[in-house]
């Protein structure tokens, strides 16, 4: 599975990201990850209102896996409960990107 997550926005504007593939991960994260995955229903997800609100937090996630493929872009208000424990689990993945 390989996954790409970027949060951006916010008050302080800052952004990070993370390009993962579950194999270069540690067997107890891959599994982690793959789980979150499955419980979001993520691959069934639509995208939802890209509306931009002022300090908002934005979340572009796009996932591959077994041939499937989905991308999303959230702002934290529209964040479907389902899918707060993926990106919580991403965001803690991610590193700051240097401006």
């Amino acid at each position: 599975m390989k996954v790409k997550f970027r949060q951006t926005g916010g008050v302080a504007g800052l952004a990070k990201s993370a390009d993962l593939e579950t194999e270069a991960m540690t067997p107890e994260e891959s599994a982690a990850l793959r789980a979150l995955v499955e419980k979001s229903d993520f691959f069934q997800m639509q995208q939802a209102d890209r509306a931009v609100m002022p300090d908002s937090t934005q979340y572009q996630i796009s996932i591959e896996s077994k041939g499937r493929m989905n991308e999303i872009h959230l702002n934290h208000s529209g964040l479907p409960e389902a899918l707060k424990p993926l990106v919580k689990f991403l965001a803690k993945l991610a590193q700051y990107e240097k401006r």
